[in-house]
């Protein structure tokens, strides 16, 4: 996946991604931090990668998102686990 910085929000995974306590600020923060892929899947021919990162204050999430045109379009997402937040940490050398 190459790099993009766009990304494609509107009320439906703005709302998604509310219900699992996370802003469109905070997953932003993930892709600016730097992150990991952690898994790809295909739903409905659609790819989604899922990746794992960081917030400005050191909340480690796991969103799964897509690319639309140059956008990255989040999908979902949430709190990583200890065991995905100690791997993403290793992996980043912190």
């Amino acid at each position: 996946m190459g790099s993009c910085d766009q990304f494609d929000w509107d009320d439906h995974n703005r709302e998604h991604l509310a219900a699992h306590g996370l802003s469109p600020a905070e997953v932003e923060q993930v892709f600016a931090n730097g992150y990991l892929h952690s898994d790809f899947d295909s739903e409905a021919g659609e790819p989604r990668w899922t990746a794992v990162g960081i917030t400005n204050s050191g909340q480690v999430l796991v969103v799964v998102h897509t690319v639309r045109g140059e956008a990255i379009r989040p999908i979902t997402g949430w709190d990583a686990d200890d065991e995905t937040s100690q791997l993403y940490f290793e992996q980043m050398g912190q």
